[in-house]
């Protein structure tokens, strides 16, 4: 069955900040129960790839289906097709925090958090900064917030 992600980029992501999403992806992934791959060209390797440069990776065997693929410099539609297999709860939290970091360079992705996890988070105007909420009065801490998503 299929399961996809998608996300609309409105133009090349600023490589400051990619490489500071870049650092986080490899903090999420490295913390990983589930194995992961990606490919370059027509080669298959180990592990996952979360450079300055982009962000590869895919779930393994059968657990693996289509790569996440992100790099700066490419500003389009995109999507990743997971059949809700293990690595599934990865791409959502790779694309939640690529929405943190590019809050301003992709479209849609608040919608997508508030939904999936029924937080409410709002970027505080004119800085980097954000403020979760759970739907239900209780304030949610970005520790918790970012451990519900691993």
């Amino acid at each position: 069955m299929g399961f996809t992600h998608y996300i609309n980029r409105k133009e090349s992501l600023p490589k400051d900040k990619f490489k500071l999403f870049s650092k986080d992806v490899r903090l999420l992934l490295s913390k990983s129960e589930v194995p992961f791959k990606y490919y370059s060209d027509t080669e298959e390797h180990e592990g996952f790839k979360a450079t300055d440069e982009e962000i590869n990776f895919n779930g393994v065997g059968e657990d693996g289906h289509e790569n996440v693929y992100i790099v700066p410099n490419d500003p389009s539609f995109s999507f990743c097709k997971t059949a809700r297999k293990p690595y599934d709860k990865y791409v959502v939290a790779v694309y939640i925090l690529g929405n943190l970091h590019f809050i301003d360079d992709l479209q849609d992705g608040l919608d997508l958090v508030n939904e999936l996890f029924n937080y409410n988070v709002k970027i505080e105007e004119g800085t980097d900064n954000f403020k979760i909420t759970s739907q239900t009065p209780d304030v949610v801490t970005e520790e918790q917030f970012l451990k519900d998503i691993s």
